[in-house]
């Protein structure tokens, strides 16, 4: 069984799945740099996260270094964009 996190990888060890055929396999696929500079137009001190809103996520630290970056270097940490749904547990 192969799972992309360690959490992910629990949840199926949870559901049943014998921990000696368990193993993680993160997905490390690299963009094409011209397909992302093309879609993308940066706005300096915009950060994103994109993904599930989950506790195991950490976006709770996320808000928290945005805000410590903010403080002391306002021109790096303009925009936080919290993007994804949200997973209630």
């Amino acid at each position: 069984f192969w799972g992309d996190s360690q959490y992910n990888l629990d949840e199926l060890i949870a559901l049943g799945a014998p921990v000696e055929r368990c193993t993680v396999v993160p997905i490390a696929v690299p963009p094409r740099r011209a397909a992302v500079e093309s879609a993308v137009e940066r706005e300096p001190g915009t950060w994103m996260f994109l993904g599930r809103v989950a506790a195991n996520k950490r976006q709770a630290n996320l808000v928290r270094l945005f805000a410590k970056v903010r403080a002391r270097r306002p021109e790096l940490a303009r925009k936080l964009h919290i993007v994804g749904g949200i997973h209630e547990s």
